[in-house]
């Protein structure tokens, strides 16, 4: 890394703040390494190329475009991550999912939770002023003992995007982006914030706000959970010190934010898995695929092709309505449908005598 490091200060500002989104450890794993044989791996081939060039920083338009909210798309497609009138709520579920199911399985090696069942995606009744409300994500019950003996962690899942062509068209450094949008989630996003935030602090609760970025790249709270906090993984946020206060509006705030510094785990999650697995099952894979061998190796797995996949396919739908909307004046002026009806059946039966 010594002479990527030196070079790293010749290089455009517009590179250098994203650079360690780039360097992403999951999304570098999903490309390359990745066995192939399971079908979930096989990411499709537009998909694969979008993500690639996003990796490598290439352009994936040949020429800015205006989008139809009136900005330009950059030729790196990033407005399409920070623009509202391309929902991104079909990448966050994926996403979240592949969060959900990574807890219920290394959450029950760590021996934080008891079974499968203690992991529920955006479950009601764990406010009792507030049945109806979802105030999480994902809702991890924790065994009693736990975690400085919290009884249920919180994890609320977001994507940020690089930049917000709409307020600032010069992208910050990813480490302010994560951290800000980290304590906002702890600030709350509901119409009736302050009473969630009032509930969550009456009870054991400890929220873990999870957010990824538009090169998947994981916020440095949600890293430390995952690596731990003396980890020194080159690709991974790492928690400021001290933490920057942007976005905690009050002192409940605060108190909420200090309650998750306070549970993080210094081994990790990661780490607390693998050894648990490699004391109960010495000689036994995790895996029946190479090199997934390690419950860390298959969460890393998951969590990288879901991030391709998820940032991926958004990006594939909004580079297709680009276009579209791009050529459409042309495609009407000169084509036209045709009269004639197509017929029902594309192919004659097999067969004779077998209906289609």
């Amino acid at each position: 890394m010594t002479n990527y490091e030196q070079l790293l200060p010749s290089l455009p500002p517009c590179f250098t703040k994203v650079e360690k989104s780039i360097r992403s450890h999951f999304t570098s794993v999903a490309l390359t390494s990745l066995p192939r044989a399971p079908a979930a791996h096989r990411v499709p081939p537009a998909i694969f190329i979008i993500m690639l060039k996003r990796k490598l920083r290439l352009p994936i338009l040949a020429t800015p475009l205006r989008c139809k909210c009136s900005q330009i798309i950059d030729i790196y497609g990033d407005h399409y991550l920070s623009c509202n009138q391309h929902s991104k709520t079909t990448m966050h579920n994926r996403f979240r999912d592949a969060v959900a199911v990574v807890f219920s399985h290394l959450a029950t090696n760590a021996s934080l939770i008891g079974s499968y069942a203690d992991v529920t995606c955006e479950p009601t009744g764990l406010l009792p002023s507030l049945p109806l409300q979802r105030p999480a994500d994902i809702c991890v019950h924790l065994s009693p003992g736990m975690l400085s003996s919290w009884s249920h962690l919180l994890v609320d899942v977001t994507s940020i995007p690089f930049y917000d062509s709409r307020h600032d068209p010069n992208p910050s450094p990813v480490e302010r982006l994560h951290e800000c949008a980290e304590n906002k989630k702890f600030r709350g996003t509901h119409h009736n914030k302050n009473e969630v935030l009032a509930a969550i602090l009456q009870h054991r609760y400890v929220m873990l706000p999870c957010t990824f970025d538009s090169g998947g790249l994981l916020g440095p709270l949600f890293s430390a959970f995952l690596f731990g906090q003396n980890n020194d993984h080159h690709s991974i946020l790492r928690i400021s010190q001290p933490r920057p206060k942007r976005n905690l509006v009050n002192p409940q705030v605060e108190a909420l934010a200090d309650r998750t510094l306070s549970m993080l785990p210094k081994p990790g999650l990661f780490i607390m898995a693998n050894s648990s697995w490699q004391e109960s099952h010495p000689t036994t894979p995790f895996t029946d695929h190479f090199p997934l061998n390690l419950p860390s190796q298959w969460a890393t797995a998951v969590i990288g092709n879901n991030l391709i996949l998820a940032i991926g396919r958004h990006l594939e739908d909004a580079l297709s309505f680009s276009l579209k909307e791009h050529h459409s004046t042309v495609c009407k002026a000169v084509a036209c449908q045709p009269r004639i009806p197509r017929p029902r059946r594309p192919f004659p039966p097999l067969y004779p005598g077998m209906s289609v």
